[in-house]
């Protein structure tokens, strides 16, 4: 490759880097004219991430390369002293993909990336130099010419190998062996001869990447696999896309270290996981006496403590109680569906408070007293009303009263033909903002012109507001209706991912796939209607799981623009926030997606009964968990807390009572998923997972 050698320039009185290409594989006059016309194209690459050439100058037989002089090592110097941590290869590796990006938008294909070619300053600056120039060329007549194996044996692509055309591509490919390296130290493809290195880069798939490397998170592997696939259109499609991609990356450290007992001060600071069950249960957090819905107070601990009485907000306040059904075989599927839909308009206004459908939903089949509920849920106002389908016409009350007072200050009845549900609904929503003194403008078009479908999808989310397995199943059935009815309705799509999210969220399934589903059920929606708010929140949960933390905000924030009042956005949000380190952003969020859902989803009393163990208070957290298991019939997470407590008790029969019981609610979970999930939340070791598997087993989980 030629020796390089520190020289100094007198013209510019500057120090630089000079390197004396090889004489012995001598090229003909046409190969050094073409290799002066590529080292001046890289000339003018002035990129950071791009060791920059001043000149080529030639000297007899010799030709010399004049580039800046970088104060450090490179990558493969790096790579003696160890792998490089998560976050090192974050911060080089996009660094690396924006010097690509440069280079490929200027037309030039590095074809040689590797480990001896890139330079990390000293001030923590990756930079690429050797762009196909400081090294012999072995066939052909042209340095981009197809059937020409150009490059190091190991940090070849298939294309390379197989002499097909060079293409950007194949850069990125190579950066994938390059990021593999930086994680493991190890070459992906490597072999024992030339022949068989060559034969895996064509035919074989790398040891999985996360069993060398556990610290990356799920997303960082994901996109070194992506990179290292075998065809060039299933790679990501540019160097800036991978740039664009490693923007959303934010590793968490395996931080699994169990705090000191009595440590309140250090529990504040655990790293969350990078799982879906941290980063639904950080975004659920609740702090509230069973069965009283209060907000959230915070102590000098940093303990999540009850507030009895919530302020109501500046902005008018208020919540809709699920609509009286007047038909008996109702059974609450339409006025359900109305009550939430009306919620969901109402919750666009920038000017209004509203509390969510499930903390509403609460009240549902209850005798109310206004004023306690206004109290309960610190808002001033409340929204009733009854349901009747008469024939073809769809009769309804509905009334808007003063909480503190039970005084009403409005009330209206309304008929409209069961076809024009959107615009019932739509009446409403206006005539409650007009009531209210606020605009107007709040009012959605109609996400569907087929009244089946959108009845279905009514029906669908209500029952997803209801928290537990049987009504996730029947929210997919009407939702998966809707979609058949119609196949151009996007809301229909956004609340199907959902189910599939909540599922895995849930524990009642552990297939991965669900949360693609999610994903691309929510892309699909953006793509017929690229203002459905839920759709957001499906790629920013998506993104919670695979720690793209700031992917997962910039989603979570669109959604909110959207649907101010939406409590899973708050959620997310904090969820993001934290992740990203910005604890006190994150309370505020959390506090907010609170205050709109106080009688918040089950989930939140894991989560309180997590921080009580963590805070040495583990006789809190036993009462918490025992009295959400005798509310929920089919909720895991309590249950797997209460068994691995009584375990550790050594009260081994109660163990086995509560593993029979998780095992009737999904018989799939067994003590190694346990044991992973536990150890997710309780930040232990690998080590303490294992005692973890086998205290789990004997207590009944297979």
């Amino acid at each position: 490759m030629g020796k390089v050698y520190r020289a100094h320039d007198t013209r510019l009185n500057r120090s630089v880097a000079a390197k004396r290409l090889h004489v012995d594989h001598p090229a003909s006059q046409a190969q050094a004219a073409r290799f002066r016309r590529e080292a001046r194209l890289t000339a003018q690459l002035n990129h950071p991430s791009i060791v920059q050439v001043y000149d080529v100058l030639k000297d007899g037989e010799a030709d010399w390369l004049i580039m800046e002089l970088v104060d450090g090592v490179t990558l493969r110097e790096r790579l003696s002293d160890g792998r490089l941590a998560a976050d090192e290869l974050i911060h080089f590796g996009s660094q690396i993909a924006e010097g690509l990006a440069a280079a490929h938008a200027a037309g030039v294909i590095h074809r040689d990336l590797k480990a001896d070619n890139i330079m990390l300053s000293r001030d923590g600056q990756a930079k690429i130099f050797d762009f196909g120039i400081a090294k012999p060329l072995f066939a052909g007549n042209d340095l981009t010419d197809s059937g020409i194996l150009i490059g190091s044996l190991r940090s070849l692509s298939p294309e390379q190998v197989q002499g097909e055309t060079i293409t950007p591509s194949s850069d990125l490919f190579s950066l994938g062996i390059l990021l593999y390296e930086m994680a493991s130290r190890e070459n992906p493809f490597a072999a024992k001869s030339p022949v068989r290195t060559l034969q895996r880069i064509v035919e074989e798939k790398p040891a999985p990447l996360d069993a060398l490397a556990p610290d990356l998170s799920p997303g960082l592997v994901r996109l070194i696999e992506d990179l290292l696939e075998k065809d060039p259109a299933t790679r990501p499609p540019s160097a800036a896309d991978v740039v664009d991609r490693f923007a959303t990356l934010h590793n968490v450290p395996d931080d699994r270290a169990a705090p000191s007992p009595g440590s309140r001060l250090r529990a504040r600071h655990v790293a969350w996981a990078l799982t879906v069950f941290v980063t639904v249960l950080l975004a659920t957090m609740i702090a509230f006496t069973w069965p009283r819905p209060l907000g959230m107070i915070l102590d000098h601990a940093g303990y999540l403590g009850p507030e009895t009485h919530p302020k109501v907000p500046d902005l008018p306040s208020l919540v809709v109680l699920p609509f009286d059904p007047r038909n008996p075989n109702d059974n609450h599927g339409l006025s359900d569906g109305l009550a939430a839909d009306l919620i969901a308009d109402l919750s666009r206004s920038p000017h209004l408070f509203v509390i969510a459908p499930s903390s509403a939903f609460t009240y549902r089949d209850r005798a109310v007293r206004i004023d306690l509920v206004g109290r309960e849920l610190g808002v001033r106002y409340v929204v009733e009303g009854s349901v009747e389908l008469d024939g073809e016409q769809l009769l309804v009350s509905a009334q808007l009263i003063e909480a503190q007072t039970g005084e009403e200050l409005w009330n209206q009845r309304f008929a409209h033909p069961v076809d024009e549900l959107h615009t019932l609904r739509a009446d409403i929503t206006e005539a409650i903002l007009r009531r209210l003194e606020l605009p107007t403008e709040t009012g959605r078009p109609a996400p569907t012109d087929s009244f089946t479908a959108y009845r279905a999808f009514l029906r669908g989310r209500a029952a997803l507001h209801h928290h537990h397995r049987r009504a996730l199943d029947e929210a997919r059935r009407h939702v998966l209706d809707a979609v058949s009815m119609d196949p151009e309705f996007a809301e229909a799509y956004a609340l199907l991912g959902a189910t599939y999210g909540i599922e895995r969220s849930q524990l009642w399934s552990f297939d991965d796939r669900l949360l693609e589903r999610e994903r691309r059920l929510a892309q699909r929606a953006l793509e017929l209607d690229p203002t459905v708010a839920d759709a957001f929140l499906g790629l920013a949960h998506y993104d919670l799981i695979e720690g793209a933390f700031d992917s997962a905000l910039d989603h979570a924030e669109a959604a909110l623009a959207l649907d101010p009042n939406h409590p899973t956005g708050h959620r997310f949000r904090a969820s993001a926030l934290a992740g990203l380190g910005h604890d006190l952003d994150a309370l505020e969020a959390l506090n907010h997606a609170l205050r709109l859902d106080p009688r918040a989803p089950s989930l939140a009393w894991s989560t309180l009964g997590m921080i009580n163990v963590r805070l040495g208070r583990e006789k809190e957290a036993m009462t918490t968990w025992q009295r959400l298991r005798a509310a929920h019939t089919d909720l895991i997470h309590p249950r797997l807390f209460l068994l691995y407590s009584h375990v550790e008790r050594g009260e081994l029969d109660t163990a086995r009572a509560l593993a029979a019981e998780i095992l009737d609610i999904n018989p799939d979970l067994t003590s190694e998923l346990a044991a992973r999930h536990l150890g997710n939340l309780l930040g232990d070791d690998g080590r303490q997972e294992l005692e973890r598997r086998t205290m789990l087993r004997d207590a009944g989980l297979p």
